[in-house]
């Protein structure tokens, strides 16, 4: 990708407006691409992309252990879509 088009694909996401909710679960399991999450409303545990996630969720899973109770901030149509809230 040239510079000028890595500029204009950042120019273009910046502009785009993604609202995210709480979700509060239990860690369990992390990969490269996802996380695992489960909670008591959930009848199976629940994949999400770690790209759905915040900045800071992001950071604080690598520092959570499995089966640890977190509050991640998660893209609110995911989060909708996937039954979390």
């Amino acid at each position: 990708m040239t510079a000028s088009r890595k500029f204009t694909f950042a120019r273009d996401r910046a502009h785009t407006h993604v609202e995210f909710c709480t979700v509060k679960a239990t860690l369990a399991n992390i990969t490269d691409g996802a996380v695992l999450l489960s909670n008591e409303a959930l009848t199976a545990p629940v994949w999400v992309p770690r790209q759905a996630l915040d900045a800071a969720s992001r950071a604080l899973i690598y520092r959570s252990a499995r089966g640890q109770e977190v509050e991640l901030r998660v893209e609110l149509k995911l989060a909708l879509s996937k039954e979390l809230v």
